[in-house]
Formats: C-alpha cells, sequence, structure tokens
C-alpha cells in the first residue's frame, strides 16, 4: 500500500513548470510592465501612480497562476 510521498517530488516538478509555463508565456510583457513602472516610480507623482497599478496587477497575476496551474498538473497526472 503506497502512502502517496512518491508522487511528492513529481507534483512539485509540475507545478513548478505550471509556474514557469504562465510567466514564460508574457516575459516580454513582464518586461516592458516592469520598465514602464520604473519610469513611472521614478517620476515625482510616479509612486502613489506604481502603487495603484501593483495593487491591481499582483492580484490579477495571481489569479493567473491560480488557474493555469490545476491544469497543467491534470494534464500531468491524467485527471479528469
Amino acid at each position: 500500500m503506497s502512502n502517496g510521498l512518491s508522487e511528492v517530488p513529481s507534483a512539485i516538478a509540475a507545478y513548478a513548470a505550471g509556474v514557469g509555463a504562465a510567466v514564460g508565456r508574457g516575459g516580454f510583457y513582464t518586461l516592458v510592465f516592469l520598465l514602464v513602472l520604473l519610469v513611472v516610480g521614478l517620476a515625482p507623482v510616479g509612486l502613489g501612480v506604481v502603487l495603484l497599478v501593483l495593487a491591481v496587477v499582483l492580484p490579477a497575476i495571481g489569479v493567473a497562476v491560480a488557474l493555469e496551474l490545476p491544469r497543467v498538473v491534470r494534464e500531468r497526472f491524467g485527471g479528469d
């Protein structure tokens, strides 16, 4: 009888692959976004704008990763 611990390394690898795929798809756009944030952040009133944008964008990135990972795990382990 297996306790499932042998699946942990492959589950962690699948999780990391999902995060990598989600981040990799928008690598260029992430770079552009960070450059714009840097430029706006250096403006006299830019820090408030940067904080406002981050308050909207960071949760959206979290949701995108959370929505992407279950699909990757299902494909990897053949779930429904």
